[in-house]
């Protein structure tokens, strides 16, 4: 088996077949080695361009879809996520928080069974909530 070696510093390549040395070589010539330096500077450097501006970025939207793990479980959505979507769907903030906490507090369970859909989940709080807004806002009584 034939390798290759080269040190850098001395500008030698040796080729060796196993242990062996069978080959040195010297990669510097007379021409090479005495190439003159350049003595003067240039006076101007070259013009900079300006670099061209980056457009701001987009703000990030959290995905609101369910995503399942390997095993088919739902994989919990986070806060901020829930909040997004919440009110996408025309819900309020408390409303997201409210949700986040309760389903939190029961471990993302539904009686017995784990969640499957939390979009699901958060549309029927959303509809709960408000329908229950409705019928708590006072009825002004008319008078005749």
């Amino acid at each position: 088996m034939q390798t290759t070696k080269i040190n850098k510093t001395k500008k030698t390549i040796y080729i060796y077949r196993g242990r062996k040395k069978i080959l040195e070589e010297s990669t510097t010539t007379d021409s090479q080695a005495q190439e003159p330096l350049p003595t003067a500077l240039p006076t101007d450097p070259p013009p900079i361009e300006p670099l061209p501006l980056d457009p701001p970025p987009e703000p990030t939207t959290p995905d609101t879809s369910v995503r399942l793990n390997g095993k088919g479980q739902m994989i919990k959505p986070d806060l901020p996520t829930l909040t997004a979507f919440v009110l996408d769907k025309g819900g309020t903030k408390l409303m997201a928080d409210e949700m986040f906490y309760f389903y939190t507090s029961k471990g993302w369970m539904v009686g017995k069974s784990p969640t499957k859909d939390w979009n699901a989940a958060a549309r029927n709080w959303i509809s709960r909530s408000k329908s229950t807004e409705s019928a708590q806002a006072p009825q002004k009584k008319l008078i005749v």
